[in-house]
């Protein structure tokens, strides 16, 4: 029962983590108001909000399986966790994908940085589509994904710093 009482914590703090960084953009996105780059920014945060919904209700049904509540039906409460991860994977993909090249337009903030943070947003999207198809692929998707995040957050974290300078 510990390793429930840990994978419910755990995927509890995950979606929090991620509403945060959500949080984090959309105050990115209010300061390049007017900058080039807007639509794909905004639709950017769209898409990603989506794609933060649904990897919330996977994160749910895997607490609920964690948990030993599913019973007979953990067999179908996976697959619904894991379509459902699927799709909020290739929507935060094309989200995260849209901000960043949105963000690149706008030419605020480092250049080089940004744009290699939006070459691993098109690798992470491809490889959410191709995980999306393929359910074999998942497992090295998500170990791709977890190096794009990383990249991600410390580039948020970059963006954020230089606002707080900026104030």
């Amino acid at each position: 029962m510990a390793n429930a009482a840990a994978a419910t914590t755990l995927f509890l703090l995950v979606p929090i983590g991620l509403i945060a960084m959500l949080f984090g953009f959309s105050i990115v996105i209010e300061n390049l108001k007017d900058k080039n780059g807007e639509g794909p920014r905004r639709l950017g945060l769209l898409f990603a909000l989506f794609g933060v919904v649904g990897w919330t209700m996977s994160s749910a049904g895997t607490v609920l399986i964690a948990g030993g509540d599913a019973g007979a039906s953990a067999e179908a409460v996976y697959a619904v966790s894991t379509a459902i991860n699927s799709l909020a994977s290739v929507l935060a993909g094309i989200g995260f994908t849209l901000l960043v090249c949105g963000v690149y337009l706008s030419g605020q903030y480092n250049k080089m940085f940004t744009l290699f943070v939006l070459a691993g947003q098109f690798v992470l999207l491809v490889t959410s589509v191709v995980a999306a198809v393929d359910l074999s692929f998942a497992q090295t998707a998500g170990m791709i994904g977890g190096i794009a995040y990383m990249i991600t957050v410390a580039w948020g974290i970059m963006i954020g710093l230089a606002l707080i300078k900026s104030e």
